[in-house]
């Protein structure tokens, strides 16, 4: 089974964010997989979201900007939620 290219990139961009924001912020290894799953949903909505507006730079088929802001605005809203 081979991935398209742009979920690909998706995929490496959610653990990357997540790694970061947890080796920055996060406590236990739950926080890590609470970061992971937090950037998941995060980048899946912000995608949505841009593709309803039908905006923002793309990379392939991936909106960048509007996946990773959504993938970082959960993961903080997790973390005020968790804190």
């Amino acid at each position: 089974m081979t991935l398209p290219p742009a979920m690909l990139l998706a995929l490496c961009l959610v653990l990357l964010s997540a790694f970061v924001y947890h080796t920055a912020f996060g406590r236990s290894g739950r926080g890590l997989v609470l970061s992971l799953v937090a950037a998941l949903a995060g980048m899946v909505l912000g995608e949505a979201l841009a593709r309803g507006l039908g905006q923002g730079p793309r990379v392939g088929e991936l909106h960048l900007v509007h996946g990773l802001a959504g993938a970082w605005l959960c993961m903080a809203l997790l973390a005020r939620r968790v804190a």
